[in-house]
């Protein structure tokens, strides 16, 4: 025991000049791709939620980006140009990006490069090297079902409504039967493949008697909110988003990511990502994939009083924004 006790006290006094210096902390490049030209407001909450996770811009992390201009069938040449800049992650706004990124990645030389999309309006399907934070899961789905149902407990036939294009998957589907069963809500299944179809579709609903509306938060209906909103009051049907956006524009109640959220939660994977071992070459690390913790609860109280509906005060003390 004294020979240790010696040993620890004589190193503690060795010079300080006989200490290695620390090594330099290593900077990591990001290249983040976007469809259009990036959000300004997005990049910098990026940047925000990535220096509180330590990564300070232009220091330990170097964010470059690229964009299609608008035009889809840039965005791989866009993909292309960044995945040879051999960046150590790519960010993507959107899954059409991500899935050009992931194209141009399997044609390097490395076939490893992680992959994180950010989206508030499409489904993502993980693979091995691509993860990211989503609006759309079957969970998001139960839940936006057992709000309307608790807003509006009479309801009995609710029709969800999604792109065409933009199918939701099968699986999504059944989850979200199964659970409506169990409430005692029959759910109807209401594509549209464009916005001209808006109106046909909410006359169907009000033939078949729907009395409740679950609006999935997709990228076609993003700019055309007010025209939802309206159409569902004027069919005095209760009504749910994923976007906040929704409430605002008349909409009766949303659940779902916020943007800031999006970004904190990309942050998040971004930081579990550059903390895995890195895997051999050849090899694709296990990217980690999880919803954010927080989602945000927005009713629309005027819509509420002019459908009739009370607001239950167990719910009013949920909401984290009550628009009057």
């Amino acid at each position: 025991m004294k020979k240790i006790l010696v040993f620890f006290f004589c190193a503690a006094i060795l010079p300080a000049t006989n200490v290695a210096a620390a090594e330099p902390a290593k900077v990591r490049r990001i290249a983040f791709l976007a469809e259009d030209q990036p959000s300004a407001a997005g990049v910098a909450l990026l940047k925000k939620f990535l220096a509180d996770a330590g990564y300070i811009d232009g220091k330990t992390i170097m964010i470059e980006t690229e964009n299609a201009g608008g035009r889809i069938e840039q965005i791989d040449r866009a993909a292309m140009d960044l995945v040879a800049k051999n960046p150590d992650l790519i960010v993507t706004a959107g899954v059409s990006a991500g899935q050009a990124a992931r194209r141009q990645v399997a044609r390097s030389e490395t076939h490893t490069t992680p992959i994180v999309i950010a989206s508030r309006i499409e489904t993502i399907k993980a693979t091995s090297n691509l993860t990211g934070v989503t609006n759309i899961s079957a969970d998001l789905g139960i839940q936006r079902l057992k709000l309307l149902k608790e807003i509006a407990p009479r309801i009995s036939r609710v029709a969800i409504m999604w792109h065409e294009v933009n199918a939701i998957p099968a699986n999504y589907l059944r989850q979200m039967r199964k659970a409506a069963e169990s409430l005692g809500v029959e759910l109807d299944g209401r594509k549209v493949k464009r916005a001209g179809d808006f109106q046909d579709a909410f006359a169907t609903m009000v033939a078949n008697k729907d009395n409740g509306l679950i609006l999935e938060p997709q990228l076609l209906f993003t700019s055309h909110l007010g025209e939802l909103a309206s159409l569902a009051a004027k069919a005095r049907l209760p009504s749910i988003s994923g976007l906040e956006e929704f409430v605002a524009a008349g909409g009766l109640i949303s659940y779902g990511l916020t943007a800031d959220e999006m970004w904190r939660h990309t942050a998040v994977l971004i930081d579990r990502i550059f903390k895995q071992r890195k895997p051999k070459a050849g090899q694709n690390a296990d990217l980690p994939f999880g919803q954010p913790e927080k989602f945000y609860l927005t009713v629309n109280s005027k819509t509420a009083g002019d459908l009739g509906l009370a607001l239950p005060r167990e719910l009013l003390k949920r909401a984290d924004k009550i628009v009057q």
